[in-house]
């Protein structure tokens, strides 16, 4: 027997867990070559789009000067 769901959707289960761990998400817009170059660097790393941006944007735009 299959246990009983918490969540009654997917979705409610992704805000749960975006809640539980205080994330939000950042849509942006990136041009098609970009993104390609993007996720082929991706391939041989082993991160997640995710760590990379959030690296990035510490690191580079956020530093203290």
């Amino acid at each position: 027997m299959p246990r009983p769901r918490k969540y009654e959707s997917d979705a409610e289960k992704q805000k749960a867990y975006r809640e539980r761990n205080e994330l939000a998400t950042l849509c942006v817009q990136l041009p098609v070559s970009l993104v390609a170059e993007f996720e082929e660097w991706l391939k041989f790393k082993d991160k997640s789009k995710s760590e990379v941006v959030e690296k990035l944007l510490r690191s580079q735009l956020l530093r203290k000067r």
